[in-house]
């Protein structure tokens, strides 16, 4: 009587470890086959590091955001500045280009160089819509 109870607790284990395999590999499947066929937009972002002087005093910096197509690209500019560094408003304009696409859905895939070789830049994608 001891073994046929301890057999039925092991055939209901298994049974539940087989349900929960199955649920979960169909549940990786459908994700899976999902990312496949996801279509993706790409962005990059590079800055000037020589910012200017600024009207009313202080520095300016730019960063640009570069979206790509397969037609053509467009590109937005972002101003950053600082009161006492140029090298500062640099970094003010790229974090703030970089900050505006994490709010806007991108996630950050690469750093590398850019398309023409003559600055590092930071690679964005996000699911097209």
């Amino acid at each position: 009587m001891k073994n046929l109870r301890l057999l039925a607790n092991v055939m209901v284990a298994a049974a539940a470890v087989v349900c929960i395999g199955v649920f979960v590999f169909d549940r990786l499947s459908s994700v899976s086959a999902q990312r496949v066929n996801e279509r993706w937009e790409h962005c990059f972002v590079a800055y000037d590091s020589t910012a200017t002087k600024g009207a009313v005093g202080g520095y300016e910096g730019l960063a640009t955001i570069t979206y790509l197509s397969a037609g053509s690209g467009r590109t937005e500019e972002v101003k950053g500045s600082s009161d006492s560094d140029s090298a500062a408003a640099s970094r003010n304009a790229f974090s703030q280009a970089v900050a505006r696409l994490g709010l806007n859905g991108w996630e950050l895939t690469a750093v590398g160089p850019s398309p023409n070789g003559d600055q590092p830049v930071v690679y964005f994608k996000r699911p097209q819509k």
